[in-house]
């Protein structure tokens, strides 16, 4: 398994669930203060999207793997 990937993972998580509770308070707040924020939050979560995807894809295969479930296509995609 991917060492650390978990708290990656649940960062990235945990950032999408501060931008939904901004975006769905009853009435946003409007200015700059809170585009930066909106910002800042999608900024940190680009940063950590292509990780997260390498270690989903990771333990998606260990997961195939473990269960015997294999894919022809497996030996091209190492």
């Amino acid at each position: 398994m991917v060492s650390g990937g978990e708290d990656i993972v649940a960062k990235y998580l945990i950032l999408r669930d501060q931008q939904k509770r901004l975006l769905l308070k009853p009435m946003p707040q409007t200015g700059s203060s809170f585009n930066l924020e909106i910002d800042d939050l999608e900024k940190q979560q680009e940063a950590l999207a292509g990780s997260v995807e390498k270690i989903i894809n990771q333990h998606i295969r260990e997961t195939l793997e473990d269960q015997g479930i294999y894919q022809p296509w497996y030996k091209y995609i190492g």
